[in-house]
């Protein structure tokens, strides 16, 4: 028995498959993520803009904050946009 009859057929198509639909085909469902994200982020922003200047830079210094701090710190983020926003 040779060793690509032992595979499985998704390895052997990663293995010996196009690339470019292969690599569409496992990318997908990230797009559909950050295209997620990215919408998410401008409905807030625009419902924090309501809100007036103020909580709108507010807004602004923690996101920047939530992009560069480590995972650990970003549960921080929403507590203090609440004290900074009242």
């Amino acid at each position: 028995m040779s060793a690509t009859a032992a595979m499985n057929p998704r390895t052997i198509r990663l293995l010996q498959g196009r690339i470019v639909p292969t690599l569409l085909s496992m990318a997908w469902p990230n797009v559909l993520l950050m295209l997620a994200q990215a919408a998410t982020g401008l409905i807030e922003t625009w419902y924090v803009s309501r809100l007036g200047l103020d909580a709108l830079a507010c807004q602004s210094a923690l996101n920047s904050f939530q992009v560069t701090a480590p995972k650990s710190f970003q549960l921080v983020s929403p507590i203090s946009f609440v004290f900074c926003a009242a």
